[in-house]
């Protein structure tokens, strides 16, 4: 999958996740059925209806969860949750499980048993690298730790805390797409 097809992934749903779909889709497989998902920063939840696509294709019921943790403030909530409703399949639903809080105030709800954990949330330096700090100790060892917007140009502060957080947890950044990172 590119992002010219994952464009096509129900392009009536907003969200800004063109490169995060082939990303998904890639390391679904990688995913223990159930799974526990983590993604920080949902805004429209395009991607994790997407990923809840992909996991029912492949074979995943109810029991996974798919956590869309987000602070939806301002008009945001009013906005996004009936988006998420509107365009998310019944199946699709019974694994989305949204959560309006901040990330401190998510990350405190789970333990050290999320499967994939994918950041997306705050965009500053500071925001980033606490999210990256929050979640890194809520996975296991076999878990995925990626996020979003690893762009030097339009989020030097992301570039900055993911490369500060590789340093910390000693690992190595990649980039499977344009902007989505991973820690290995």
């Amino acid at each position: 999958m590119n992002e010219d097809q994952s464009r096509a992934f129900r392009p009536e749903l907003r969200g800004w996740s063109d490169d995060i779909l082939p990303f998904y889709k890639a390391i679904a497989h990688e995913l223990p059925n159930p799974c526990r998902v983590v993604e920080v920063g949902s805004a429209h939840g395009r991607s994790a209806i997407f990923l809840a696509s992909v996991l029912l294709e492949l074979g995943h019921g109810a029991m996974s969860e798919i956590y869309m943790v987000d602070a939806w403030g301002g008009g945001w909530f009013a906005e996004c949750l009936p988006s998420i409703a509107t365009f998310a399949t019944a199946r699709e639903l019974e694994l989305l499980r949204p959560i309006r809080a901040t990330s401190r105030q998510a990350a405190a709800m789970f333990g050290k048993n999320i499967d994939l954990v994918f950041i997306d949330g705050d965009h500053s330096r500071i925001g980033c690298a606490d999210d990256i700090d929050l979640w890194w100790h809520r996975t296991g060892p076999n878990a995925i730790f990626a996020g979003h917007d690893y762009d030097q140009h339009a989020h030097p502060g992301v570039v900055e805390a993911v490369d500060e957080g590789a340093k910390r947890y000693h690992a190595t950044v990649e980039r499977p797409t344009r902007s989505v990172w991973r820690f290995r």
